[in-house]
């Protein structure tokens, strides 16, 4: 009997033993996880992680493909790469750090994050780097002649003078700013949410005073995403697309105020007061 017992206290013991490291790797894979050392994965088996320069071609090819099709004129179809370096070239090759993606084991990226933590910055880089190396290159390619360079540049010039001004005011409350896609077979399924957040608490860590996105008013699965993770409407703009000259194209500019470090440690402050007065 007392055999008996005895096994069944070891048993006891050892479940004990067991739960005890389960429960320990789990907290420490949160604190990772909160950390960013490991990958999040998911319910779609999907991982949000940051962004690796072997993602490059894949992340460029998902940006064309989740494009609006007015963005781009058709004439310039066949020199795709001058169109993805203007739409991608600054995010994966001077501020990869702040550009996310969902990798899902099956089908490789299949969503992506674009950031920026300082728009100022990019507008300089692309002003004095990407933009004349592309124009160089399509004069050289003729690219630049396969299109009605004319239409396509006043359309070019009224879309940057409208977001110009929009922006300008904008940039200084919300410095930082996001583009995001998902392909249209993992829609629906929470990846653009994982992707904000992931860029959120990277913002917000980095101690930016605000992210804004511009979206097309028509595209209320993005509006909804935006708004649903805090961001409000800013301002509301026409733009005219390259692709669709004759056609303006409403645009709504978001922006998300983030808590400072020291606002944070002062609601906290705050909070815990109310608690103590109740």
């Amino acid at each position: 009997m007392s055999q008996g017992v005895q096994h069944i206290r070891d048993q006891r013991m050892a479940r004990e033993i067991r739960s005890g490291q389960a429960e320990g790797a789990k907290a420490k894979g949160d604190a990772a996880m909160a950390e960013g050392q490991i990958p999040k994965r998911n319910s779609h088996h999907s991982v949000i992680r940051r962004y690796r320069a072997s993602d490059r071609e894949a992340v460029r090819r998902l940006v064309v493909d989740c494009a609006d099709p007015r963005v781009v004129p058709t004439c310039l179809d066949s020199n795709q790469r001058l169109v993805t370096d203007v739409l991608t070239k600054y995010y994966v090759d001077f501020e990869p750090e702040a550009c996310w993606v969902a990798d899902d084991p099956s089908s490789g990226v299949v969503g992506y994050l674009l950031g920026c933590l300082s728009t100022a910055r990019r507008c300089r880089v692309m002003a004095s780097r990407i933009v004349p190396s592309i124009l160089l290159r399509a004069v050289l390619t003729g690219a630049a002649f396969s299109c009605p360079v004319g239409r396509v540049a006043r359309a070019a010039l009224r879309t940057w003078r409208s977001v110009h001004t929009v922006k300008s005011r904008a940039t200084l409350a919300y410095p930082a700013h996001l583009h995001i896609g998902v392909h249209e077979d993992h829609r629906r399924r929470g990846l653009a949410r994982e992707l904000v957040l992931r860029f959120i608490e990277h913002v917000r860590t980095d101690g930016i005073p605000g992210i804004h996105a511009s979206v097309v008013g028509a595209n209320l699965p993005a509006c909804a995403l935006l708004r649903n993770v805090g961001f409000d409407v800013l301002s509301q703009y026409d733009v005219i697309f390259p692709g669709s000259p004759r056609v303006p194209v409403h645009m709504l500019l978001l922006g998300l105020k983030m808590p400072l470090p020291g606002e944070l440690r002062r609601s906290d402050s705050s909070s815990r007061a109310k608690d103590v007065e109740g």
